[in-house]
């Protein structure tokens, strides 16, 4: 007489001897566990009660909501970016070309001596000059213009304008 099990039946006992195997690993495993914890016994915390006391309660000062910056609209992104970061701005208009670069330069200087933001524009970006043409009309590059918030135009100098009278500009508008 033979013992031949259908295959369905040795794969049902197969399984069933490697789930058993499992659930013995796992016992082994948590009787490690707990043998380590229970031979490690600590004394219990020492909880020690003290009479309450009235605290003071300060409340912190609420901090000041950042204030808004309202800009005129249409104004060129450089400028925008810069008067949000700056109420005076000192905007150089230039093309990228020998002389404008040192007029750019002295703009510059002006600014940073005046402690006004500063942004340049090149005049032969398209979107920009249409922007800059909006906000003073026709202007030969290369200029500097000074901008007071919300976009408004104190000053502007056409042609070449040194670093000492683009920082009297943007300090006469508020720089400071």
């Amino acid at each position: 007489m033979s013992f031949a099990a259908p295959f369905q039946s040795r794969l049902v006992l197969i399984l069933v001897a490697v789930i058993a195997g499992a659930i013995a690993a796992l016992m082994v495993m948590r009787m490690t566990v707990m043998k380590s914890d229970s031979s490690s016994s600590t004394a219990p915390p020492v909880v020690i009660h003290h009479a309450a006391t009235p605290t003071q309660t300060t409340k912190t000062p609420a901090k000041p909501a950042k204030p808004v910056v309202v800009l005129n609209p249409g104004l060129p992104t450089a400028l925008d970016h810069a008067l949000r970061r700056s109420r005076v701005v000192v905007v150089a208009l230039w093309a990228p070309r020998g002389s404008d670069r040192d007029a750019l330069a002295e703009a510059r200087a002006g600014a940073k001596a005046s402690h006004a933001g500063f942004a340049a524009i090149n005049v032969l970006d398209e979107k920009q000059a249409v922007a800059v043409n909006k906000l003073v009309g026709t202007v030969s590059d290369p200029a500097v213009i000074v901008v007071k918030r919300p976009g408004t135009v104190e000053t502007q100098f056409d042609g070449f304008a040194d670093r000492a009278m683009v920082s009297q500009a943007a300090h006469n508008a508020g720089a400071r």
